[in-house]
């Protein structure tokens, strides 16, 4: 196309992961063996020996274009790939996985639609890990299509919506799909050389219907509210945070709690929770730097549910990265991570993780 500038980037990523679960043990098959999720970390199981995984799974690779209009306005897009989640593939043989989406939109002028991060997602405030998230019990995390709006530090969607629920009589996740209106989310941004400061919101109505004897229709309105930022310190280090509060559910934790819970009226009752993190960021030298984390979450669960469903969890961990050549880092990184359930019961993990990444 005339004026049309193409990007091609991305990274390979290898990953060596240690990891220790003295109450149970992670499935194989789950993505809790290839980066860390609260929600699988094994409670009220026998003590097994110490697994090793490695894989590429987070090894990434994005192309763009930017086309430059007659009328000096620029029309851009991103498509984006990694092989985390595919179901495609196993450890017997070939280690083979087929490519899952992760971004694809395409931004106008202001307007941005497609699928990206979510508007009520502070992404800079994400710190440099070894893991593919690093502080997850604190983090919002979550990619959906939408359309999005923008102007200046101010920024309002409209998004894919998903009520997840808790079963009163089985603690199951029910992944409702009944919701006709979209998330509504704004938020505003605050810049400068000395970092950033972002306050989001979300808005959004929580839906579940059943057919058949004892159907369930019912709906209400919920929200939550994220606060984040990144903050330059001394010369080269920084400090990234985020606190999150109200109902969370899907958007935090990697949905480590659900939105609502049915109760034997057929009726949702909303979980609301709090969560965060810190983390700092120093530099020794231009080859060696570390993070240090800590991140937590809490809900707080309808008394009819039983004492098996998530109540909170957290972890705290060391990441050290030294870069022998411009764009290859090698890392390795220790977490200790814990999870409780609303009974009490807990179970925890350490991890060791060993990764290379070359950026291009």
């Amino acid at each position: 196309l005339p004026n049309t500038t193409f990007m091609v980037t991305g990274f390979v990523k290898a990953d060596a992961l240690w990891t220790g679960t003295p109450d149970g043990v992670i499935n194989g098959s789950s993505a809790g063996r290839d980066f860390y999720i609260p929600s699988t970390i094994p409670v009220n199981g026998e003590d097994e020996d110490v697994v090793f995984d490695s894989h590429m799974k987070q090894s990434r690779f994005q192309f763009g274009t930017d086309t430059l209009l007659d009328s000096g306005d620029k029309i851009s897009s991103r498509f984006e790939v990694d092989f985390y989640g595919s179901i495609t593939g196993n450890e017997r043989i070939s280690n083979t996985y087929a490519p899952v989406l992760r971004h694809a939109y395409v931004t106008y002028k202001n307007w941005l639609v497609g699928q990206t991060w979510s508007n009520v997602m502070n992404v800079s405030s994400l710190p440099e890990a070894v893991d593919f998230m690093g502080t997850t019990d604190g983090t919002t995390f979550v990619r959906q299509p939408q359309l999005r709006y923008t102007a200046g530090g101010f920024s309002v969607s409209v998004e894919n919506p998903e009520t997840t629920v808790t079963d009163f009589e089985t603690g199951a996740r029910i992944e409702a799909d009944d919701s006709s209106i979209p998330d509504f989310t704004a938020r505003y941004t605050l810049g400068g050389d000395w970092g950033n400061f972002v306050i989001a919101g979300l808005l959004r109505e929580l839906k579940y219907t059943t057919t058949g004897e004892n159907k369930i229709d019912d709906s209400k309105w919920t929200g939550f509210i994220s606060l984040s930022g990144k903050w330059n310190i001394f010369s080269r280090d920084d400090i990234r945070w985020m606190l999150n509060f109200g109902n969370i559910g899907r958007y935090g934790g990697l949905n480590f709690s659900n939105e609502a819970a049915v109760n034997a009226k057929g009726e949702l009752e909303s979980i609301d929770g709090v969560q965060g993190f810190v983390a700092w960021r120093h530099v020794w030298t231009d080859k060696f730097r570390n993070t240090l984390y800590y991140a937590a979450q809490d809900y707080d669960n309808p008394g009819f549910l039983s004492d098996s469903v998530n109540k909170s969890s957290q972890s705290i961990g060391l990441d050290v990265f030294y870069s022998p050549v411009p764009k290859l880092d090698v890392g390795v990184g220790y977490r200790y991570a814990k999870r409780e359930l609303e009974g009490g019961d807990d179970g925890t993990m350490n991890r060791l993780q060993f990764t290379t990444k070359y950026s291009f």
